[in-house]
């Protein structure tokens, strides 16, 4: 079943890539960046705490979370994974 969860979540991530990155509506990127700051700090985390975790440089992620930047799928997945969430809570399933 985890196969079925990691499945489920790519597909999720490539959905959420490819509508970000196709749309001209810059509406559905800077929700997903508000959701994920709401999700940081309900975590009680910093933006350099999140960044570490996944790998990225801090102002990489200042960027996505400020929806100046679209994530790589493969990245998105580490922040989510940093910040300790799942998909839905950000793709607002």
């Amino acid at each position: 079943s985890s196969d079925v969860c990691s499945s489920d979540l790519h597909q999720s991530l490539e959905t959420w890539y490819n509508i970000a990155n196709m749309s001209d509506d810059k509406a559905s990127i800077e929700r997903t960046a508000k959701r994920l700051r709401k999700a940081r700090r309900a975590k009680h985390l910093t933006q350099v705490e999140v960044a570490t975790k996944a790998g990225i440089s801090e102002t990489y992620y200042v960027q996505i979370e400020g929806a100046k930047k679209n994530p790589t799928t493969s990245v998105f997945n580490k922040i989510i994974k940093a910040i300790g969430i799942n998909s839905d809570e950000i793709l607002g399933k």
